[in-house]
């Protein structure tokens, strides 16, 4: 599982890179730390608000564990991983909503213009990464063991 799990995050991340090199932007320029910063660490830190670090780590093992559990509780485990998710759009967009104000600070500075610009798209980007190669699989596996221990 563990294996299919990073075979999977790297093609999706492959198919990204391809589509920046083939749309002949420079990788750099998707580079950039704070806006991952922004759009990673403030998730995690709702997940361990709302979670204990043994539920945390029991989710992610029920994710990555072969056969479904029958003592499991996979229901808190959709719950946390859909906490998730939606804390890591708010991350999103609130990096969107720092970028626009840049932005908008700036109107008249060209360069900062785009520098604000970057932010905003960068924000959303990260986020919408970060739900499609980790938490999406993540959260359809636990539903799928859910549903298999509730016999559906």
């Amino acid at each position: 599982m563990v294996v299919r799990f990073i075979v999977g995050i790297a093609l999706i991340m492959l198919v990204f890179a391809l589509s920046i090199l083939v749309g002949g932007a420079k990788f750099l320029l998707f580079l950039e730390w704070i806006c991952a910063v922004l759009v990673i660490f403030p998730p995690f830190i709702v997940l361990f608000m709302s979670f204990s670090p043994s539920e945390i780590k029991a989710a992610f093992g029920h994710v990555f564990s072969r056969r479904p559990d029958p003592d499991a509780n996979y229901g808190r485990d959709v719950v946390l991983f859909t906490t998730w998710q939606r804390a890591a759009v708010l991350s999103g967009f609130v990096g969107a909503l720092i970028g626009l104000v840049c932005v908008l600070a700036n109107v008249r500075d060209m360069e900062m213009l785009g520098w604000g610009l970057a932010k905003l798209l960068l924000a959303s980007l990260y986020a919408a990464v970060l739900i499609l190669t980790i938490i999406l699989p993540c959260l359809a596996v636990v539903r799928k063991k859910r549903a298999l221990k509730d016999g559906r």
